[in-house]
Formats: structure tokens, sequence, C-alpha cells
């Protein structure tokens, strides 16, 4: 595989991507990561930068590997995955994820690969594969063939080094005969248009052009990302299985043959007596005029439809340019069009006289000069001279790169991994911050990776020592073995977990960026106090933090960032990083062409090819000190995860104290720093402006610099900060808070694919309880995250199937009821609270039903609060089991607005689909399990067509596995009015099914509750439902038909009066029931109902 051919950029906010997609798949396993044919290390590049996995990446190309060394993967392998000696390089082992992205088509044995991850257990217990493959059942491929061509390109579906082609079900069932079942799938969607084989359309008659885009979404998966997990039964079952299976599909061939001819002959005779029929309409005069004064009345409907919508359409504009014409108006008398319209009456002539210039003397373009070594190796002390100015745009004179001294008092300082006792920078001994022993949580000690956590820490850390505190670095590897000693820790990263740090350690946390990561941190509550690093950030935590915090923000090391003595200072410098997604700046500035001397120095990944000749590469951190002495302008840039928050980053405070001019991209945040005159850009047009005006009064430009200076080395050094949090920490002895109340909840991995926990639990901040998940029902005892809580412990329980489902007999279903009553019960003696939540009678699936309802009715006995949704649950469980009527309260299921995107029109989705636009459709949704009767649906369905034939099915979900489940894959798959999905459907999918759809179906038999009734409400879809259980007060009737899950009959006629709910009216019935009670409802009601609990 080529380098070149294998380098993209890697959004992980990009929707419809593939590398996004195994980013977020990824990221939903654990720590220990391996990458199978990782390239050059992109995605496993930001799972070790960003997120502190471990990743090892494996790959047949040393060159690759080393660019992923250079990306910062710290573990590589030389190894051809063909080789099968190939697992003894990881012999001994185990992974929690492995990676195979786009690897398996270019091996000639993928079977042999699979073989050797399940035979030498490389997954440990509860890891999965992410996988993807390019689709070879796209309508692009199709297209090929049809067109008699099979072309081979560098890269996408027929790459020219893929020697093995896969569709959805071959590959499953070639992962099925290896050990693994296909667990989830992702998609990214491309239609032909968008494809290297676009130019085939013309080629292909318009009808089968339809007949390509009418096929549905498997026909636009341009790759398929799936999560593979290893299968429960043995190779040989699931291989007799699978011809079981084989046998039964080709006699059922050989039946559907046989009806199919009876049917063609049924035909023949149908289309004699029709022509018979029409020769004798011919010569019918009535019939003739009848049909004409039908076609005239249509006619005209017609067009006072098309009257009625020119109108409107024609209001509608007018609204918009009376809309733009104020707009205008308003911008023309504003102060910025003035300005700018002065200011281009003074450029203009100017750049047209350069750009004649630049006609007449065009030449080739120079080559790129060698890139400096990567960020993090070490350079010469000497000074460095870039090359010649003409590599480096417009420069008239190169920078120098030098290094400076202090990297070795770096490399001596963060190498402090205990408490010594030894005296801090000035000589102190410690007695002037009372002896404290602050540990800071790093990511990482080496400082050749180029972390900003590891600068900000030494620095900082530096200063604390000079305070008189003693200070140690532990990277994360080492979070949780504290130095003896240890009186408080101060966690710079969101992966900490201060639930494993000692209790009687304070556990303060940092938040300089990824605040909204660090918000959604599942331990937030569990610190003892956080600091911010503006106060945007702080007044977000204070929401749903009560305990103490406050603001301390990012600094700059004086010692290291000082002015030079005699500056000749020149040109325009960039140290923005650039690792995909385009940085703010850095579109401004390819917008337009740069007349201004530039050098971009940073990592360029995906930097726009018309930056390329002013990229200079990477540089060390300790050699920015040397370039900002030296430039008249540095460029900053707040990311997309920052500029919201104001969270200002070291590179404005390190270049201001060198004493060059920062320009960036927004004023939040700058003015309570009292760095308000700091030249910022909104625009891609201003950025430019501003530059030509710095650089064209370069003594103005010199003395705001000078003044913007004095303030950061007054205000926001090192030493500063280091005195802000030795107060802090202070205030945490004096204020840290007890009665710290933590609620663990059970089975904490639901989360993944059902959002009601989080749902539920978001306004427990509000009330000073914190949520942790935990997998074990068993010992609640002994949760770690109980390890902090002073105050009330609560073990809350939903869902009871994971705990008697793996019985394979009614012993074992009874031992394990028995294990979780004691663990309850020893938990409970030692003070905690019981509470259980009631989302079913009994569990959808149950063995032992009887086991299950001796549980349920220990849980009832024991709990200190039942939960139920509606107030008829009492009733409809009692047949199994007795809830305590004093310690019962009810808050209902919310709807889901707000939670899932909602942005995709209907013609788009059907489209996708493959539904027309006069089908009414109805939508099943979710996993197809027994007690959901798609079995019956389908029978009702059918006897609803011959009364409704215009009705269209959609069905989507992973099937479980249960007897007959073969079958009905079938009978849903041929049906030619059923469009099936029979796989996971993703969060980002759930718009495109309910916005095709008409009307969703629950077709139960039995039910208590129902999220997808809600669901549906919430995309303003009405329902046909089960009246069962609390779904019969859910049913709204102006949104809804219900029936009778005893009465087959009564299913039919439901479906077969769909058309009576296609009316707005109807839709917006919907919407109005999951408007009337939404997540924040739900949330603020069960953090009362807790807090009541508690006392």
């Amino acid at each position: 595989m080529g380098g070149t051919d294998y380098e993209y950029p890697l959004d992980p906010e990009a929707t419809n991507n593939t590398a996004a997609a195994i980013l977020a798949m990824t990221l939903t396993g654990g720590e220990r990561v391996l990458d199978l044919g990782s390239g050059p290390g992109i995605v496993a590049s930001q799972l070790q930068r960003e997120h502190g996995r471990s990743v090892t990446c494996l790959d047949a190309d040393k060159d690759l590997l080393a660019v992923a060394a250079e990306r910062g993967v710290e573990d590589t392998i030389l190894a051809d995955l063909d080789d099968p000696t190939w697992p003894d390089l990881v012999d001994g082992r185990r992974f929690d994820v492995i990676i195979l992205a786009d690897i398996l088509e270019h091996l000639s044995s993928p079977e042999a690969v699979l073989d050797a991850i399940a035979g030498r257990g490389l997954l440990a217990d509860g890891g999965f594969l992410v996988v993807s493959i390019p689709n070879a059942a796209h309508q692009a491929v199709v297209a090929e063939l049809l067109t008699g061509h099979f072309t081979y390109h560098p890269t996408g579906l027929l790459d020219r080094t893929h020697i093995r082609f896969f569709t959805r079900d071959s590959f499953t069932e070639m992962a099925e005969q290896h050990g693994f079942a296909v667990s989830e799938i992702r998609r990214t969607l491309r239609t032909l248009e968008q494809t290297e084989f676009r130019d085939r359309i013309s080629q292909l008659d318009p009808e089968v052009l339809r007949i390509l885009s009418g096929r549905g979404v498997e026909a636009q998966t341009y790759q398929l990302i799936m999560r593979l997990t290893p299968l429960a039964d043995d190779r040989a079952f699931a291989m007799g299985t699978r011809v079981t299976e084989l046998y039964e599909r080709a006699d059922e061939l050989n039946r559907r043959v046989a009806e199919l001819t009876a049917r063609n002959m049924e035909l023949e005779s149908l289309l004699e007596d029709l022509r018979t029929a029409m020769a004798e309409a011919q010569v019918a005069a009535d019939s003739q005029r009848v049909e004409a004064v039908a076609a005239a009345q249509q006619l005209t409907h017609n067009l006072k439809a098309d009257l009625l919508r020119a109108k409107r359409g024609a209001s509608q504009a007018e609204r918009k340019a009376a809309n733009l014409s104020a707009e205008l108006g308003a911008i023309h008398e504003s102060f910025t069009w003035k300005a700018g319209r002065v200011v281009k009456r003074i450029v203009d002539p100017a750049i047209a006289a350069r750009n004649a210039l630049l006609r007449r003397r065009r030449q080739p373009r120079r080559a790129r000069p060698p890139r400096p070594r990567r960020s993090g190796v070490a350079q010469d002390d000497d000074a460095v001279p870039l090359g010649p100015a003409a590599n480096l745009g417009s420069l008239a004179t190169p920078f120098t790169i030098t290094e400076h001294p202090l990297r070795s008092v770096y490399r001596d300082e963060v190498g402090r991994t205990t408490f010594d006792g030894s005296a801090g920078p000035d000589g102190s001994d410690g007695s002037v911050a009372g002896g404290r022993k602050v540990v800071l949580a790093i990511y990482t000690d080496d400082l050749d990776e180029g972390r900003g956590d590891v600068y900000v820490a030494t620095g900082i850390g530096r200063q604390l020592r000079q305070a008189g505190a003693d200070v140690a670095y532990l990277p994360t590897s080492s979070w949780h073995d504290l130095p003896e000693g240890t009186d408080a820790v101060v966690a710079m990263l969101p992966t900490m977990r201060p639930s494993r740090i000692p209790p009687e350690v304070p556990c303060v946390a940092w938040i300089r960026n990824e605040v909204d990561t660090w918000l959604a941190h599942p331990e937030l509550s569990l610190f003892d106090g956080i600091l911010a690093s503006s106060q945007q950030s702080l007044d977000a935590v204070s929401r749903i933090f009560d305990g103490p915090a406050g603001i301390l923000r990012i600094g700059v090391d004086l010692d290291l960032f000082s002015p030079a003595e005699e500056a000749d200072r020149h040109g325009v410098v960039g140290t923005v990083n650039q690792w995909g997604r385009e940085r703010d700046v850095y579109r401004a500035l390819r917008s337009q062409p740069v007349t201004f001397p530039l050098a971009l120095y940073g990592h360029d990944n995906g930097l726009h090819p018309a930056l390329a000749g002013y990229a200079a590469g990477p540089v060390s951190y300790f050699a920015l000190p040397g370039l900002y002495r030296q430039a008249m302008v540095t460029l900053d840039d707040f990311n997309h995860t920052t500029v919201r928050w104001g969270n200002v980053n070291s590179r404005l405070y390190e270049a201001l104290a060198a004493g060059s001019l920062v320009v960036t991209n927004t004023e939040r945040g700058l003015d309570e720093l009292g760095l308000g005159e700091v030249p910022t850009f909104t625009t891609d047009a201003e950025l430019h402006a501003v530059i030509d005006r710095l650089l064209a009064d370069p003594e103005g430009t010199t003395a705001l610099a000078t003044r913007l200076q004095e303030t950061v080395r007054h205000e926001h050094g090192f030493a500063s900060r280091a005195g802000e949090l030795l107060d802090f920490l202070d205030r945490i002895d004096g204020e840290r808070r007890r009665g710290r109340r933590v609620l663990a909840f059970y089975p904490g991995d639901y989360r993944h694919g059902n959002p009601y926990q989080d749902m539920l639990y978001r306004g427990l901040g509000e009330v000073g309880v914190v949520a942790l998940p935990t997998g074990d029902p068993f010992q609640p005892a002994q949760f770690d995250g109980f390890a902090r809580a002073d105050g009330a412990r609560v073990f809350h329980v939903h869902w009871t199937a994971p705990i008697l489902g793996p019985a394979k007999t009614e012993d074992e279903a009874v031992a394990a009821s028995q294990r979780m009553v004691d663990g309850i019960d020893g938990f409970r003696a030692g003070g905690g609270l019981l509470v259980w939540t009631v989302h079913n009678v009994l569990p959808h699936e149950c063995a032992y039903p009887e086991v299950e309802a001796g549980l349920r009715q220990a849980l009832a006995d024991r709990a200190d609060a039942v939960h139920v949704m509606c107030p008829g649950t009492a009733a409809a469980v009692a047949e199994h089991y007795t809830l305590p009527k004093d310690r019962t309260f009810v808050v209902p299921h919310a709807s889901f607005v707000g939670i899932y995107g909602d942005a995709m029109d209907r013609a788009t989705a059907r489209t996708v689909l493959g539904v027309a636009e006069d089908d009414i459709v109805l939508l099943t949704l979710g996993g197809i399990r027994p007690y959901k009767a798609l079995d019956r649906l389908l029978d009702a369905f059918d006897g609803a067509l011959r009364s409704e034939p215009r009705l269209r099915l959609v069905v989507a979900g992973k099937p479980g596995r249960f007897p007959g489940v073969t079958e009905l894959e079938r009978r849903l798959r041929r049906h030619p009015r059923v469009v099936a999905q029979v796989e996971s459907v993703p969060e980002d999918d759930l718009q495109l099914f309910f916005k095709a759809c008409d009307v969703a179906v629950l077709p139960h038999r039995t039910a208590l509750n129902s999220g997808g009734l809600l669901l549906a409400y919430t995309f303003g879809r009405p329902v046909i439902a089960p009246q069962v259980g609390c779904l019969v007060d859910a049913l709204d009737p102006d949104a809804s038909v219900g029936f009778d899950p005893s009465d087959d009959t009564s299913l039919m006629r439901a479906l077969a009066s769909a058309g009576s709910l296609l009316t707005p009216e109807h839709g917006l019935a919907a919407r109005a029931v999951a408007d009337r009670y939404t997540p924040p409802d739900m949330a603020r009601d069960f953090a009362a109902a807790l807090d009541r609990l508690l006392g």
C-alpha cells in the first residue's frame, strides 16, 4: 500500500464518514487497542493523543509505521497479515478493541486473520472487533457490471489492491463461520453520482437508473463499519446451522419457482381477459365521455393547486426580498461596511498592481524545502536557518529555530514521580506552603510527544515548588498509584476517575479545555473541587456541581517565554496545529492571495494546497520562544471546542509574553483577562486587512504588543497561577464537602443503545447526587464509586434480564437470584439504599418466569423506593408480584425531544429507502424479538393490503436468536411490499426511518411501557399500538389507533385504517404529546423524588 493513497483528514465530528465512525465505535470499548493494517496511524494517533488509549499499530509497510510513530503512536509492529506467523508478535497480549479498517479486502485469506484472533485469544473479555469494508453491492459496482466494465481505481470500491470483495451478507456469513457475530452496523452512504463511477450514468437506460436508485439504503452503502463480537457457540454449530439454513433456502426457492410458474399461467389468462375488456371499452362512447370529463376535472384541480402554490411562493419571495433589503440597508449603514469601503479604496489599486505583476512574471513553483524534525525531537542548540526566504512564502528574512536551554530543566522537573523533599528552584525547603504534596495528573511525561498538558503542568509545577510545595508528575499509567504522603491530586484530563483516588486525598479537576467532555464526565460530582479556565466554563460547571469551584486560567512560564533584548521583528508566524478539520485561521488565510511575509509551523495534516508553500513543518515546544521573539505578528486560533467557552490557550499568553502581537479569531474571554486590545478577526477578509494594517505600522504594532506584554507578565505568569492553585487547595481543606451522595445503577451498559438512563439522571447534579454505572449486580457494597461517598449510597436496579438470562438451568437461575438478594441484603445492612425501576412485568424473553417473579418480589420487598412509569403498574404486575404502595412513586417515561437528530426531509428519506411518494408507509423499528410478534404483523399486513393496497411496511432492527428467526427474515426480505433492514439502526439513522414513514406500528403481544411509542410521537408520527399496560393511558386519541393484542383481526383493521392518520393535524397532535413531557421534565421529577428519599 502506498503512503499517499491512504492519507486523509480525520474530523471526529463528521457525519457519514468512515474514519469518524471507526473512531466513535472504538471509543465505546476499553483502553487497549490493536490496529491491524494501521497504515499511517491516522485513527490510532487520534485514539492515543486525544483519548488516552494505549494503541499498538501493526502494518507491513515500515514507512507507514514511521509516519504513525511521528503522529505519536508509541507501539508499532512490522508484520504482514498474510504471513501466518504474525500473531506470534503479539502473543500473550490481550486487547479490548481490534481494528481492521479497510484491510480484509486486501488479504488473500481474511478468514485466517479472524481465526488467528479467535484462536490465539487476542481479544480480552468483553472485547470486540471494529471492521470496515467497501460494499460490493453498491449501485456503482452494479452499474459498472451492467455496462460491461470492472475498472479498478487507485482507491475506492474497486481499489486496484483489492483481492477480496464482500457484501453485507457475504461478510456476515464469513464472520459467523470463523467465530464472530456482526452485532452493529454503521454505514457511509454515497449515491452513484458521488462515486468514482459517476461517468457510467450516461451509459445506462433511465429505467435502469431508476431501479438502481430504488434499491434502498443497501445500494447506497459505500462502506460498512461493523462491530464484531465473539460467537458464544462453537464454529461447528454455527456452520451446521448455516448448512441447514442453506438447505431450507434451496427448498424454499424450489417451491417459489413452482409458485411463480403457476402464477405466470394465471397472469397470461388474466392478460387475455384484459385485452378483451379493452376492446369492448374502445367502443363504449359513454365510457369515453366520462373519462374525458374526469380528466378535465383533474386538470382543473391541478391548475388551481399550481396557482395556489405560485401565489404562496410569490408571497414568500416578497417577504424574503423585504428582509434582505432591510438587512442590506443595515449593512450599508454599519461602521464595518463604511470602514471596509475606505480600506477597499486604499488597497484595491495596490492589489491590482501586484496581480498584474504576478501575471507578467509567472514562474514554475519552487520545490518545498526539507521539513524540520517533528515536534518533540531535540534540535541542535545552535541556530538552524530554515532555508531560502522564497521557500517560505514571501519572507525577506528567514526565521531561525533555536532550542531554549530550559528544555533540560523541564525534562528533570517532569521526571519527578515521588516526593523527595528537595528544595524548590529558589532554594526553599517546603515550609512556605506547609509542606503540601501535590500530584499533577498528566497524559504523559514525554516532552517529545508535544501534548499541551505536560508543558502547562511542568510550568506551574516549577512555580509550586518555588512557593514551597512538593510536586510529583504522574502519567496516565500511574494516576492511581499515588506516592506516599500525597495530600492533593490535580487532574488535567477528563479521563481521570476520582472514584479510584483514596477518599482521604482531595481530588481537583482543572478544566483547561474539552469543556463539553468534562461536563459529561460520569464522575464529575466526585471531585472535591473544580477549577475552570474561563468565566463561561465556570458558569456551566456551577450549574451541575455543588462543591467548591473557581477560576484558574492557563498561564505562561515567563522564564521560557521572555522577550529579546534587541528584537528585529518581521513577518507573520503561525504555530497552530492542523489535525484534519480546517482551522478558522487557515481558512481565512487561503481565502485570498497572501500579500505579507508568512511562515506556518506545526502539524499540517489536511492543510489546504493553497497554503502548502508556507508550511514549515512541526517544531519543538522549546523552539517556540525563539519564533515569537522574531515575529511581528503571531496567528492564533480558538478551535471549535473552546471558542464558545472563552478558554484562552497557551499560545496567546506565550507569544504576547515574548513580545509578538497576537491576532486571534474571537474576542470572547479576552476582556476579563485585561487583553481586550488583542486584534481579532471574524471574517476571512478581515484577517488579511488586520495583518496588512499591523505590518504597515510597525511602531504602532510594537507599542500595542508592549502594552499587552506588560499585562501578561504582571498578571498571567505561572507564579501567579501557582499561588491561586495553593489558595484553592487551602479552600478545599476548609470547604471539603461531606455527605457526598452516590447512586450506582445496574445494568450500566444499556446506555450505549438506550438513552433512557442518561435522560433520567440528568437532574441529579442539582440535588448533589452523582450517578455511576456498574456491571456487578451481586456485590453492590464493593462498588468503587462508593469509596468517595461519605453521604448516602444508593443502588438503583433497572432491567433484571441480565441477572438470570445467562442461566442454563433453573438451578443456576435460582442461585443467581439468591446471590443478588444476598448482595443487596449486605449492602442495605451497611446503610445502603435500594431503588428499583419497574420497566416491564417480566423480561421479554424469560426462561424461568417463576424464578424471575421471585427475584422481583424480593426487590420489591427490600426496595426503599420503587419507581414506576404509570399509576396502573401495580395492577399490571399483580399476577406475578406485589409492589409496596407506600414506597412506590411515579415518574413517567419522557419523550425524546432534543435527543436525536431531526433535520432530514420526507422526500429525501423516501428516496433513500426506495418507497414511493404515494405509499402509506408503516414503520416497525427496534430489535426483532418474539414478544414483538412480527409474524402476526405480517399476517395482518397481508390482510390489510386487500382493502388498502397503498400500504408499505418498513421493518428495521437487529434480529435476536430465537426459533423461527431465519424463516421470519426470509419472509420479510421476499415480501414485495416490505422494506426490511434486519440489522442494528444507528442513532443517526432514526430520522431516516421516521421521516420516511406515515405511521409507526407497535405490534407487541405484551407490553408495560414503550419508549418506541414516545419516540414516534417525538418525530410527529401517529402510532398504531396495543391497548395494554401503561400504553392504555399513553395513547393519545388524536394521534393513535389502538388494537386488542389478543385479537389478530383487530390489528388487521387498525393497519387498514392507517390512511385515517395522514392529516397534518394527526402529526401535530403526536408532537404535542412529546412536547408535553420532555427529558428535562423527567430528570427534574426523578431528582426531586430521590432527594426526598435521601432526606
